[in-house]
């Protein structure tokens, strides 16, 4: 009986001192001061997103043989934070590649210019951690280049992407941030808006890097 009391004496102990510990974590979490915590009200909070993308070419024609291609991409975000927690975001892509091969000093290349806008929230976890799931729709406009090839397509195409990503961001200092989280994208592209057809969707990680001021 004084085992089974004794037991329980500890069990409750624990769990108070569980208890006490999250008091703590909530209080420095939530009390930190005004214009320190990501999320709040007024805020802007400025990113830049980076990919990773490796490529595989499977053809045999001579022309192809030791391919290269660079690849330029930027996509500035600025995120509003209209209400607590709860922001609008407005962002900016700029892209340019060019390949070429062996048997070809030029293939060709592409440059774009978009826009996009979406809509974010953001959910503190811990002193140092958020989690900013968000969703986003942009228009771009690509112009292509065949280089030392005939030209055997449009000269410039519309692309509508649709996404949503889910990073956990670290922020080992005042308005800094760092993050990775899962994402995913729906493109459809066309001549035309009216014309506009699924071309892929793509599943992977996104990650960003970036900061946050109260206005």
């Amino acid at each position: 009986m004084r085992a089974r009391e004794g037991n329980a004496n500890m069990g409750m102990r624990a769990a108070a001192g569980i208890g006490v510990a999250l008091c703590f974590v909530t209080r420095a979490t939530l009390a930190k001061p005004a214009g320190e915590r990501f999320g709040e009200r007024g805020q802007l909070a400025i990113d830049q997103s980076f990919s990773m993308m490796a490529s595989y070419d499977s053809s045999k024609s001579p022309s192809l043989e030791g391919l290269t291609r660079s690849n330029l991409r930027l996509a500035p975000t600025v995120s509003w934070f209209v209400l607590p927690q709860f922001a609008v975001l407005l962002g900016a892509t700029v892209t340019a590649s060019r390949s070429s091969s062996d048997e070809i000093s030029d293939l060709g290349g592409h440059a774009a210019l978009g826009g996009r806008t979406g809509l974010g929230y953001a959910v503190p976890l811990a002193e140092h951690f958020s989690f900013w799931p968000h969703a986003s729709a942009g228009l771009t406009n690509y112009w292509f280049d065949s280089g030392d090839q005939p030209s055997a397509g449009p000269d410039s195409m519309l692309d509508l992407g649709v996404g949503v990503a889910a990073p956990v961001l670290w922020h080992p200092a005042p308005h800094f941030f760092l993050g990775l989280g899962p994402a995913a994208f729906a493109h459809y592209s066309g001549p035309r808006l009216g014309s506009l057809k699924h071309g892929f969707t793509a599943l992977g990680v996104t990650s960003a890097v970036g900061g946050y001021f109260s206005l």
